[in-house]
């Protein structure tokens, strides 16, 4: 697996990140193994911390990155919609909570779950 790298150009600037990144790792993680006890299929997902802010994923390819910056309900928000990008193969949505294409730091942690679990029961 492991297809990206310490230092790796991910996207333009973006590198893949390596100070802090077992603590923030650590908190992508416990989103993700929330996620998997929601949708018990879910493939294994490789993680990444980046220099940016927000989140890349790549359509079924199981592999997610997320920016250092991110904390608290966005983390949960970011991390919850790179999963469906991911495992779902799903694209972006104004009409959809969690698949809105931009973060705007109104949604809720509570909320991003809710609409997971619809997604997980639409899909699987």
């Amino acid at each position: 697996m492991n297809k990206l790298r310490k230092n790796q150009v991910v996207h333009k600037d973006w590198r893949v990140k390596s100070e802090g990144y077992f603590d923030k790792r650590r908190q992508v993680m416990d989103i993700i193994y929330k996620a998997r006890r929601i949708y018990r299929d879910a493939p294994r997902v490789e993680v990444k911390i980046m220099t940016k802010e927000g989140g890349l994923a790549w359509l079924g390819q199981n592999i997610i990155a997320i920016g250092e910056d991110v904390a608290d309900e966005a983390l949960v928000h970011v991390v919850l919609h790179e999963l469906c990008h991911t495992w779902f193969r799903l694209e972006h949505n104004e009409n959809c909570l969690l698949m809105k294409a931009q973060y705007y730091g109104t949604e809720v942690a509570d909320k991003a779950w809710e609409r997971f679990e619809e997604i997980v029961k639409d899909k699987a």
